[in-house]
């Protein structure tokens, strides 16, 4: 069975999406996107429809409602919950399951439909997490794309720096700073190990600094590098 969907925003951009099995991971990817990249603080509301079934359900980011309606049955709104996933529960079943399987949700969902929408309004502790949510993913994507514009560090030096990372050390953070890649750690210093290391940040041309910590053995230092990091997220 075909699931036929559209997707729309409040400044009139539309998506179709269809999908002869519905899989929700493809379809909360399709969602998240068209939702990452028009949301704003201007541009809040956005809308899932099943044009089949003449349903729809509307999601509020700027005031957390959700509003569902099925013909010209009277529209219906709730609040949503933050925790768990937050809406995404709820408008992944609607794509899937339509609008009377909105009656069936946990109650952990904390979903109740009612007709008066000014008695689901938030007080002023709302937080457009949606919005706070599409702000850091583009801010990441920045620094991703910035990363990338660097220059390109040897590939096979990297994949091996990579795999002793991940085999003996770790990240060191000031606060939320990533300062440095610690490798070797609780090494012996200048065995073949070391020897290797030395070579490797060589090559990458990386800085390597004395251990901030007290009795780290064979430890190497290496100041963090933006390059590195982005490769080291991948193990």
């Amino acid at each position: 069975m075909t699931s036929n969907l559209v997707f729309r925003d409040g400044d009139g951009r539309t998506k179709k999406y269809a999908a002869e099995e519905f899989d929700a991971l493809k379809f909360a990817n399709a969602f998240d996107t068209f939702l990452r990249k028009y949301l704003s603080e201007e541009n809040s509301t956005f809308v899932i429809e099943r044009p089949d079934d003449g349903e729809s359900l509307t999601i509020e980011t700027a005031t957390g409602i959700l509003s569902r309606q099925r013909g010209s049955e009277p529209v219906e709104y709730t609040r949503y919950a933050e925790a768990g996933g937050g809406a995404a529960n709820i408008w992944t079943v609607f794509a899937n399951l339509g609008y009377a399987r909105l009656d069936e949700l946990p109650s952990w969902n904390k979903v109740n439909w009612v007709t008066d929408r000014a008695s689901v309004l938030p007080d002023d502790s709302f937080v457009n997490v949606e919005l706070a949510k599409a702000h850091a993913y583009r801010a990441e994507a920045a620094r991703r794309r910035q990363v990338r514009a660097l220059p390109k560090l040897d590939s096979a030096a990297l994949t091996r720096f990579c795999k002793i990372w991940a085999d003996t050390g770790y990240n060191a953070y000031d606060g939320a700073t990533l300062t440095h890649h610690v490798l070797l750690d609780s090494g012996v210093p200048e065995d073949a190990a070391h020897v290797e290391l030395r070579g490797i940040i060589t090559t990458l041309g990386l800085d390597v600094d004395e251990p901030a910590t007290a009795n780290a053995d064979g430890a190497v230092w290496v100041r963090a590098d933006p390059r590195v990091d982005l490769e080291l997220e991948k193990w």
